[in-house]
C-alpha cells in the first residue's frame, strides 16, 4: 500500500531521534492544547489543568492523562490518526502547540498500538489499535471502530497510551533497539516537570 511504502522509505529515520522523547513531545503538545482549549471555554478555571505522564520501562508503555476539553467521537476516528488531519479546531492556529508531521507520524505509525479513552461532552470515546490495524484504516478509508459510552456528569479529558517497539529494522537491514529515553531519564513511575504557564505537568 502507499501508507507502507511511504513508512519502508522512511525506515529507520522515525527512530533516528530517541523515539520516546519525540512521541512524548508530540503527546504532551497535544495535552497542553487540550487543556488550554478546556480552560478557554470554562470546563477548568486558572491553575486547574493536569497532565500526567506515566511511564513503565518495563512494559515500555507511556501515558498521558489530561483533564483538556477531550474528544468527539469523529475526531478520535478520523483526526487523532491522520497525519494530515487537525484535531485542535478548538484554538486559533495561533494558540497550537508543535504541529509537526514528523511527529504526529512517530506516535500512529512507530508506535506498536494506541488506546485512548476521551471524554467531551457527556460522551465516552474509546479506542485501541495496533500499528497495522492504522495503516489499513489509512489505506481504506475507514473509521477505525470506536466504543462509546455515557460518561460521568462534568467529566471530561484524554487519556493515551503507546507501546513502543523494542526493534525496527536499520538501514543495514538488520534488526535495531529502539531506546527508551525520557525527558529527565525516567526509568518508571510519573514524570515530574515544572509548571508550564497555568498547566501543571505531574
Amino acid at each position: 500500500s502507499a501508507t507502507r511504502r511511504m513508512i519502508s522509505l522512511l525506515g529507520s529515520k522515525m527512530y533516528s531521534q530517541p523515539f520516546a522523547k519525540v512521541v512524548g513531545k508530540e503527546l504532551l503538545q497535544n495535552s497542553f492544547d487540550a487543556v488550554k482549549a478546556a480552560k478557554a471555554q470554562g470546563k477548568i478555571k486558572e491553575g486547574e489543568g493536569l497532565i500526567d505522564v506515566i511511564w513503565d520501562a518495563e512494559k515500555r508503555e507511556i501515558t498521558y492523562i489530561d483533564n483538556g476539553i477531550g474528544m468527539v467521537p469523529e475526531t478520535l476516528g478520523n483526526a487523532f490518526f491522520s497525519v494530515g488531519g487537525t484535531m485542535k479546531t478548538d484554538l486559533d492556529v495561533s494558540e497550537r502547540s508543535g504541529g509537526k508531521g514528523l511527529a504526529k507520524m512517530a506516535y500512529v505509525f512507530g508506535s506498536e498500538w494506541i488506546e485512548v479513552a476521551t471524554v467531551r461532552d457527556g460522551i465516552r470515546t474509546e479506542l485501541r489499535a495496533t500499528r497495522d490495524e492504522i495503516i489499513d484504516a489509512i489505506d481504506d478509508r475507514l473509521v477505525l471502530p470506536t466504543t462509546i459510552t455515557k460518561a460521568a456528569a462534568g467529566e471530561h479529558g484524554t487519556r493515551v497510551t503507546i507501546r513502543v517497539p523494542e526493534t525496527t529494522i536499520g538501514s543495514d537491514g538488520q534488526p535495531q533497539r529502539i531506546g527508551l529515553s525520557l525527558p529527565g531519564e525516567l526509568e518508571s513511575g510519573k514524570e515530574s516537570i515544572p509548571l508550564m504557564g497555568d498547566v501543571e505537568v505531574r
